[in-house]
């Protein structure tokens, strides 16, 4: 436990432990974590935190600010998958990969692997609630993927919603549950498949990204193009996590639709709460979002400056509604 760092060492130590837990799951610079850590204790800089420790007996770290940390990950250029991750595992959520080889079958030139994710919270154990999330792809999407991970047909999300890979191969719209996803890893370049290190390597970093945001006890944003969407439209669907679902009990949570330039929100049947207003229904937000009036190419507002305010202002209204979660390495 950690509720305090007196001194220069002890705060190194803490960092140094927390970029452990997250390098295990991906890669991510030292210097862009710290400095994510240091804003989400409230510090501009590792400067002015190092400056207040030599000024003060010690510096309160029980208490954290994750929308800090995320945007000023994302300010320094991580994605913010990579940022929503790491938020992840600050609120104690790890995952176990495993990626098994198969047997060779001879009637198909590529290498297969048996692949299971078990999330887990570092308290509470396997979490069991349901995880929905977008399926990473590989290499690029004009040609054939050196290799690429598909789910079990029993994780795969079918619905009006649904997104499959380019060419229409398999669904990327998944939902693990009951404390687990699997599927398989398909390696179909025969350099990869002699040397496979890097390529188990890439696969469990792209599933930490996309898994660990998707189990955050505090909600799931998802914003992504189904099948068939043209391209100034966007489907959103975000999920309360299991300790937000918890403590807000019979309440739903009201978000005010953000305001910005040439894009239009329209939250889908039962999200409405008001003109300027959107709802949570049983943890639940669906909502699309379009180019108003401007091709997607010539808005001026990104559609990851959307995806930004949105998870702004879910993060705030939570935090005023009590969702307050320790870190870790407090709890």
């Amino acid at each position: 436990m950690h509720p305090a760092v007196r001194t220069t060492a002890e705060l190194e130590q803490l960092f140094r432990s927390v970029h452990a837990d997250v390098t295990l799951h991906f890669a991510l610079k030292y210097d862009h974590l710290r400095q994510g850590l240091c804003a989400g204790l409230g510090f501009k800089s590792h400067a002015a935190l190092v400056a207040a420790l030599k000024t003060s007996e010690l510096v309160d770290v029980s208490g954290f600010n994750h929308l800090a940390l995320i945007e000023r990950l994302q300010a320094i250029g991580n994605s913010h998958e990579t940022a929503e991750a790491v938020s992840s595992i600050i609120d104690g959520r790890r995952l176990s990969i495993t990626i098994k080889k198969q047997p060779q079958n001879p009637r198909h030139s590529n290498t297969s692997y048996y692949l299971e994710v078990i999330p887990q919270d570092v308290s509470a154990g396997v979490v069991t609630s349901p995880f929905f999330f977008i399926m990473p792809l590989f290499g690029n999407p004009d040609e054939e993927p050196p290799y690429q991970v598909d789910s079990a047909a029993f994780y795969r999300h079918s619905s009006e919603f649904s997104a499959t890979r380019p060419r229409g191969r398999g669904l990327l719209t998944v939902e693990g549950t009951d404390g687990k996803w699997f599927g398989g890893l398909f390696i179909y370049d025969p350099n990869q498949q002699l040397e496979d290190t890097n390529c188990k390597r890439t696969v469990s970093a792209a599933l930490a990204r996309k898994i660990l945001p998707a189990i955050s006890p505090r909600f799931n944003c998802q914003l992504y193009k189904p099948d068939g969407y043209q391209k100034e439209a966007w489907k959103l669907r975000v999920s309360l996590g299991n300790y937000a679902r918890e403590k807000l009990g019979s309440s739903s949570p009201v978000l005010e639709i953000p305001s910005q330039k040439a894009r239009r929100f329209s939250p889908d049947e039962g999200y409405r709460f008001s003109a300027d207003k959107m709802q949570f229904k049983d943890g639940l937000l669906e909502a699309h979002i379009y180019s108003n009036g401007i091709s997607e190419d010539e808005n001026p507002t990104s559609i990851d400056a959307v995806r930004a305010e949105v998870v702004r202002s879910i993060h705030l209204a939570l935090a005023a509604l009590g969702v307050n979660i320790p870190p870790y390495w407090n709890a």
